[in-house]
């Protein structure tokens, strides 16, 4: 079993440093850090995109 979560981790390193380096900057730069992949290059990250989009309220 500890060889699939080593698997694991170096499948999940490369996304992972460039979204803590992403967020670092952000904090860096004085905003308030958001999650985007599509810039980052990181592939299959759809519910994301659609967590990005403000809701609309009902009615308008």
């Amino acid at each position: 079993m500890a060889w699939l979560n080593s698997i694991a981790i170096l499948i999940l390193q490369t996304p992972a440093l460039l979204a803590l380096r992403d967020y670092e900057w952000q904090k860096k730069a004085g905003l308030d850090p958001v999650f985007d992949p599509l810039p980052l290059g990181i592939k299959n990250a759809d519910l994301w995109r659609e967590c990005l989009v403000p809701p609309v309220p009902c009615g308008e």
